[in-house]
């Protein structure tokens, strides 16, 4: 089997603190962890960064894919990470809109499309590694069922500041 034919596996393994982690199954039989920041953490006196700093780095990887090798993170790899996303959300929406009793009233919602991001050491920020384009059609994810979460989280960064 090729690395093209190998179909990539994705677990999850954590939650913590806005950052859920997840083991991708490689062809070569390593597991490296990959980050997804869901929630924006809140800056605390405590910190030994600045609120500025501690935005760039901590909150500045909202909407994207993270890990500590982005030498992984290929678009092959994200997008194959969000297609397994985006099934999960789809399913759970269908479960939801199938129970209004239990679930209650419920308006559905885009995927939150992720592209790979890694830390700049230069700029001292976070950049994106792919186009939001370029992910949603390797994913095949329809445009009008998905958004660009990294652009939102930009959006959501100048509101705080």
């Amino acid at each position: 089997m090729t690395a093209q034919q190998h179909k990539l596996t994705f677990a999850f393994l954590s939650a913590y603190r806005g950052v859920h982690d997840f083991c991708v199954h490689l062809a070569d039989a390593s597991k490296p962890r990959i980050s997804v920041r869901v929630m924006r953490e809140w800056h605390e006196a405590s910190s030994e960064l600045s609120a500025e700093e501690f935005e760039r780095r901590v909150n500045g990887n909202i909407g994207f894919i993270t890990t500590g090798n982005s030498e992984i993170l290929t678009p092959e790899l994200v997008a194959a990470f969000n297609r397994h996303q985006f099934e999960e959300h789809t399913k759970a929406e269908a479960t939801i809109l199938a129970n209004p009793k239990r679930y209650g009233a419920y308006e559905s919602k885009p995927y939150q499309l992720l592209v790979g991001g890694r830390f700049d050491t230069t700029t001292r920020e976070w950049v994106p590694m792919h186009g939001f384009e370029e992910i949603r059609e390797l994913a095949r994810i329809p445009a009008n069922q998905c958004s660009d979460a990294a652009q939102m989280a930009r959006g959501m960064q100048a509101q705080a500041a």
